[in-house]
Parts: C-alpha cells; sequence; structure tokens
C-alpha cells in the first residue's frame, strides 16, 4: 500500500474525474485488500467524478460517502458492494 500513500490524491486539488479499475478475478484476500486502497486512496475535496469498475470489496470508504462536491459517481460491475439505505449516495 505504499504506492497508496504515494500517490498523495488528497493534495491533487486540480484533479476533478478520477477512473478505477479492478480486476475481476481477485480472491477474497485480494478483495479485503482493496477495501484498504480504495479507503486510502481518499482524493482532495474537489474531485466531481469518479468511476469504479470490478471493486471487489463489500463497502465504500467514508470519504466517497461523504464527499461534498461529487457530482456524478459510476459504480458498474461491482458484484460484492452493499450500499445503505441512510447513505447520501
Amino acid at each position: 500500500m505504499n504506492e497508496v500513500a504515494e500517490a498523495e490524491l488528497e493534495n491533487k486539488k486540480d484533479l476533478h474525474r478520477l477512473a478505477l479499475i479492478f480486476r475481476e478475478d481477485m480472491n477474497e484476500s485480494d478483495a479485503e485488500k482493496m477495501e484498504g486502497v480504495l479507503k486510502n486512496l481518499q482524493p482532495h475535496e474537489n474531485l466531481e467524478e469518479l468511476a469504479i469498475e470490478g471493486y471487489p470489496g463489500l463497502q465504500l470508504p467514508h470519504w466517497l460517502i461523504t464527499a461534498s462536491n461529487l457530482v456524478t459517481l459510476d459504480l458498474s460491475k461491482c458484484k460484492k458492494l452493499r450500499i445503505s439505505q441512510n447513505s447520501n449516495l
């Protein structure tokens, strides 16, 4: 996860669009790691559009649920993902 920390997305204020594509053939251990990766990839609050494809995790990180400037969220092929009815999504 060092690469995730080195990306420093939270400091990239000019990043307005982001697409994350995950491999679809992950085992359970990989899926848990990817939940941690997504949690630590927190982008700057200026992010407006986010596309996530093939995310193997069960839940989205808190930063995504509370993203105030996010206008577009495209989730595709996230087969295990559960979204609470109480979330702001």
